[in-house]
């Protein structure tokens, strides 16, 4: 639909592909370190629950309940803080992947009204509804591929 429409507008597409990409490289190193160390995180735990429940006797006998308990909670609580930083890095790759789309859906709307307005087409609301559609479309492929190629790499 672009490209039948506003073929000038495809020229703003590998600029935008490119962007994806590099985006998507940077976040792949971030990503891949930040799953690293939650994984790290999380070994405590496993360990702690294991022992948890082959010492589950000796734990009830001597009323130590509340001291294992404890010691959960702060590794639990560690390990919850460093998911929060995969998390945040996660909305980090949402955000810049937006706003990339909003400056790209920015520049190909100001680039259409500018042409068309010059040729005097009176079909110009039409035709700009149309191929701003056709960019959101794109752009939501661009990063729905991005996100999951990302997904399995990690």
């Amino acid at each position: 639909m672009l490209s039948r429409e506003q073929p000038l507008a495809l020229i703003a597409v590998p600029f935008l592909v490119g962007s994806f990409v590099w985006i998507r490289q940077y976040y792949m190193h971030a990503g891949r370190q930040f799953r690293r160390v939650d994984s790290a995180a999380k070994t405590p735990i496993y360990a702690l629950l294991s022992s948890t429940i082959q010492g589950l006797t000796s734990i009830r006998s001597f009323a130590d309940n509340s001291r294992w308990l404890n010691l959960f909670e702060r590794r639990q609580l560690n390990e919850q803080h460093i998911f929060t930083y995969l998390v945040s890095g996660t909305r980090w790759l949402a955000l810049r992947l937006d706003l990339m789309a909003w400056v790209f859906l920015t520049v190909i709307s100001f680039f259409v009204l500018i042409v068309k307005d010059k040729g005097g087409n009176t079909d110009l609301a039409a035709q700009l509804g149309m191929i701003l559609s056709a960019v959101k479309g794109l752009i939501g492929l661009l990063q729905w591929c991005v996100r999951q190629s990302i997904e399995v790499n990690h």
